[in-house]
């Protein structure tokens, strides 16, 4: 799946702003996750499955780090995602590590008022028009 079909509309555009490419990311990543009876009961949203699903992976990781006491149901979820997580991230258009997108874009969208966000995208469109076609 590329992140142009992901965000109909925007196929004849490869500079997508960084919203963008974050939404279609999680889109990639939802389609993908969304065949796990288990991931689609995270979140109502895209969004919100894929943040407490990459949340909940790296809170496991931090923990094994710290030599803290992981309880067996998050070994057993840890052992059963991270696999699958870092595959869709190697497989994206733009490959990347699935912490960083936690940690560096994720963040602007669940940390940045949709107000904001709103506005960015409609600045692009009017520097960017679609074509009349």
């Amino acid at each position: 799946m590329s992140i142009s079909s992901c965000l109909p509309g925007l196929d004849y555009r490869q500079d997508l702003s960084a919203i963008e490419s974050i939404e279609a990311t999680i889109k990639i990543i939802d389609v993908e996750m969304g065949k796990d009876p288990w991931y689609l009961t995270v979140g109502k949203t895209p969004l919100e499955r894929v943040h407490q699903l990459l949340s909940k992976l790296d809170s496991i990781r931090r923990s094994k780090e710290r030599g803290s006491v992981v309880l067996e149901a998050d070994k057993d979820l840890s052992h059963k995602y991270v696999g699958q997580v870092e595959l869709i991230f190697k497989n994206l258009p733009k490959p990347l590590k699935w912490r960083s997108f936690l940690m560096n874009d994720l963040i602007l969208l669940t940390d940045i008022p949709l107000k904001v966000q709103k506005a960015s995208v409609k600045a692009v469109f009017q520097i960017f028009p679609s074509p009349n076609i």
